[in-house]
């Protein structure tokens, strides 16, 4: 008889007491045993216990009452079908690197000597009790009908890790008219927002449910979680960011959102005459402030910063580590970026050891290398640094701030072991952070219509090194700008997607800015024929679309195509005419510039005709004109269009005939 699965958050919680109780027990075998399962584990359940987060194996979580002694009397337990289950209750399977970071320092904590980095296949997570970071990667099984190994269910994909690429926070989408950007920014924005992927949305939302997907769109727009915005030629900084704006002599300063810099010192409006002046907020910063609030503050979250003793002890233990599992010397970097080479942890005195070769390189590496140096760092250097500063950016001159102060020598290693203390506390602080968040931030997306048609070197201005990934708000490098009008501290939040589309048959593309390009990544739309119908009153669309498109990269190139949306809506030949009169014909007129040989080159004769000018009534030859050959100039041949809106099915299948 198959053991029964978990069905609530209540069992989950019991399962995990008991697999701490094996921690915990005075039992040697049964630590042990905790250790073990822990070392194999390759899906982890992550959950909130007593306040603390805690680890245990999908496949021991997963089954309901389960205890050592059921566990390892199952023979056929299986992780997929555990797994499964859990996926049900808390979500998919991750693939986390912070977690997996989170978990080593868990793993370390408790004696497990589990070598995450080491691992083929990465470990993965489900998320009881706290949610993935922003870089997670959702994972979606891919199960074989011969897989049948009663391991956990990602054994079954053991030759790869099934990690999916990190959504940019600024990409465009981009090629020909009709290729449906405007129309999937609704499904990119919204699979953004709800962390999935294309795929994954399109499976939710097939074309049919097309209706319940703009739906949503439309209240993630009310929410304020979208922004939509077309770039155009006058469109300016000002407009995007912020800018200084006339506004009506009745209105107040309530009214019109002013803020406290648009006032003078008494709390009157700025004015000039009767034209009242404030600074008005942009679309750009205006989500910038709206995704920033969303965003949980340090001041939220309440931080125990340990004392020196106690990060000093932890420092050494990871210290201690290093040096045991790493192959090859551990080495470390002094201020002028020469290496060091850590030799020794003494854990009962705090000194550290450490070779260096004196100002030169030494190939730590090498058995045969003998002429490094060695010296030592005490702990009470260390500590008298670390009272003195908060960061190692105030250790300007070594001598002066180090030896001077603190006594002894060897100054280059103590700003080491200095630094690298510094960096152990910031990613103590960090994980204590990341466990009292247990709300992700939400995700906010502006979409950018036509992102190409603007000056985007004068409407991003000075922000475009703001848009990168690592200087965003709250990341390792984040960078802050001062605003030109309201003279106020900005950023942009990492939470904050942009989202643009371009068209790559407008000529405005040549002038896309270079900077904005290496910060975006490019997302390429190309028409798909295969969407179209085969028979539309005996005309193959598909294949007409192909043909029409394979001639016009033959004249022009890959970007001046046509976009299967020109031709969705065409149901009957009627419509084909109108398809063609309204939105093809234009648009090959632009191409060719009013050469409509050429346009006849891609059609067909039955749409150009030539002028016959000796029949056409009302036709007049040049006129003679000092050195021109005037009859040349009267053979060179002239064309017209064909009403499109009489040509019979037959003229549309002779395209692709």
């Amino acid at each position: 008889m198959a053991r029964p699965l978990v069905q609530s958050k209540a069992d989950v919680l019991k399962n995990f007491e008991s697999f701490i109780r094996l921690r915990d027990s005075r039992k040697p075998n049964e630590v042990k045993q905790y250790q073990a399962y822990l070392k194999s584990a390759k899906v982890l359940v992550v959950e909130k216990v007593n306040g603390q987060r805690e680890y245990a194996p999908s496949r021991f979580i997963g089954y309901r009452n389960n205890s050592i002694k059921e566990h390892e009397a199952d023979v056929d337990k299986d992780g997929r079908t555990s797994n499964g289950k859990l996926e049900r209750l808390f979500g998919r399977i991750y693939y986390d690197e912070n977690e997996s970071q989170r978990f080593a320092i868990f793993c370390k904590k408790h004696g497990v000597d589990k070598d995450i980095d080491g691992l083929s296949t990465p470990v993965k997570f489900i998320f009881a009790g706290y949610p993935p970071s922003t870089e997670a990667s959702s994972i979606k099984p891919r199960i074989s009908s011969s897989a049948g190994s009663p391991d956990d269910a990602e054994t079954l994909n053991s030759m790869k890790p099934l990690v999916g690429p990190k959504t940019p926070l600024n990409q465009i989408l981009y090629g020909p008219p009709g290729t449906g950007k405007t129309y999937h920014t609704v499904a990119r924005a919204i699979a953004i927002l709800e962390g999935v992927s294309d795929e994954e949305l399109a499976e939710q939302y097939p074309i049919e449910k097309r209706a319940a997907l703009r739906q949503k769109f439309e209240e993630y727009q009310r929410a304020s979680r979208i922004g939509f915005v077309t770039f155009h030629q006058a469109f300016t900084y000002e407009d995007f960011v912020e800018g200084i704006k006339p506004l009506p002599p009745t209105k107040g300063a309530e009214e019109a959102d002013i803020e406290e810099s648009d006032t003078d010192n008494d709390g009157n409006i700025n004015q000039v005459g009767a034209v009242q002046y404030a600074v008005r907020k942009g679309i750009f910063r205006q989500m910038c402030e709206t995704a920033a609030s969303a965003v949980p503050s340090d001041e939220a979250v309440s931080l125990t910063r340990p004392s020196f003793q106690e990060l000093y002890t932890g420092f050494l233990n990871l210290l201690q580590e290093r040096i045991r599992s790493t192959k090859g010397p551990v080495i470390f970097h002094t201020k002028e970026r020469y290496g060091v080479q850590l030799t020794a942890v003494n854990t009962k005195t705090g000194r550290l050891t450490f070779q260096y070769g004196k100002g030169k390189e030494i190939d730590f590496a090498s058995q045969l290398n003998n002429d490094g140096t060695y010296s030592h760092v005490d702990k009470s250097k260390t500590e008298k640094l670390y009272h003195l500063y908060s960061s190692i950016d105030q250790i300007k001159h070594l001598k002066r701030d180090i030896i001077d102060k603190v006594g002894g020598s060897a100054k280059s290693l103590q700003w080491v072991v200095f630094n690298e203390l510094k960096k152990f506390e910031v990613a103590l602080l960090t994980q204590q952070r990341d466990e009292q968040q247990t709300k992700p931030s939400p995700r906010f997306v502006l979409i950018i219509d036509e992102i190409n048609r603007g000056n985007v070197a004068n409407i991003f201005g000075e922000l475009i090194t703001l848009l990168e990934d690592d200087k965003r708000a709250g990341c390792p490098e984040a960078l802050s700008i001062t605003l030109p009008y309201s003279q106020e501290e900005f950023s942009v939040p990492a939470n904050l997607y942009l989202l643009g589309t371009m068209n790559t048959a407008d000529r405005s593309v040549e002038s896309l800015d270079t900077a904005l390009r290496r910060r975006f990544s490019f997302t390429e739309m190309l028409p798909n024929p295969e969407i179209l119908p085969e028979d539309v009153e005996g005309v193959n669309l598909r294949e007409m679309l192909t043909a029409i498109n394979a001639r016009l990269e033959q004249l022009l190139d890959h970007d001046h195509c046509i976009g299967h949306a020109l031709l969705m809506r065409v149901t009957t030949l009627d419509s084909l005419r109108e398809a063609f009169k309204r939105n093809i014909l234009p648009l090959l007129q632009e191409y060719f510039f009013g050469d409509w040989g050429k346009i006849g080159l891609v059609l067909g004769s039955a749409f150009i005709q030539p002028v016959n000018k000796k029949t056409n009534p009302g036709g007049y030859k040049l006129l003679s004109f000092d050195k021109y050959n005037v009859g040349e100039l009267n053979e060179k041949p002239v064309y017209k269009l064909a009403n499109v809106l009489k040509l019979e099915a037959k003229a549309f299948q002779d395209i692709y005939a």
